[in-house]
């Protein structure tokens, strides 16, 4: 009597649990990075996601965070960090301003222009490359500032590799009965 083990049984079943712990870890992702966030008007306005694709035999996991969450965690202006994730593709965006060369938030040409967030907006031109940071905003909206970074998504990161994912394996290899893939030959 010989014993043989039905791999393609144990793998969709090492999958399927591990897809459900996953489905946890990854939603103690998105609570730790809006926990974690302390820009007001950023947080108000942020949107984290942690998508999964089973496909086969291999889970495909996509984290997305939009532009608040990214400048909450990154900071903003001079008070920014150097290591953001595709920050160079935003300078070679239509979104940068041109004017800029440095972290300092400066003026714009004038123009109608598309900021960071989505949003149309319109500038005189006045201040064009000046360094704008500590000055009020038109109409009284408030002052223009640089925000520090709060980590948000660098904190959530190191609990989700450090934490999260290793539970969520060890809890789906716990719950896996692999006696029952074992059959008689």
């Amino acid at each position: 009597m010989g014993l043989r083990l039905d791999i393609k049984g144990l793998t969709n079943e090492i999958l399927n649990k591990l897809e459900a712990e996953l489905n946890w870890a990854f939603e103690a992702w998105e609570t730790e990075v809006y926990s974690k966030m302390k820009t007001a008007e950023f947080a108000d306005n942020a949107e984290v996601e942690a998508e999964l694709h089973k496909e086969s035999n291999r889970i495909i996991a996509y984290l997305k965070a939009n532009t608040y969450v990214i400048a909450d965690s990154y900071g903003t202006g001079s008070l920014m960090l150097d290591n953001i994730p595709g920050f160079q593709e935003y300078r070679n965006s239509d979104r940068w301003n041109p004017a800029r060369t440095g972290k300092a938030i400066v003026g714009r040409p004038e123009g109608t222009y598309t900021d960071a967030f989505g949003k149309k907006r319109k500038s005189e031109g006045s201040m064009e490359g000046l360094n704008i940071e500590g000055m009020e905003m038109l109409h009284g909206k408030g002052i223009i500032e640089p925000s520090s970074p709060s980590y948000a998504l660098q904190d959530a990161e190191k609990f989700l590799y450090g934490t999260y994912l290793p539970r969520a394996y060890k809890l789906a290899i716990q719950n896996v009965n692999f006696s029952k893939y074992l059959i008689e030959k």
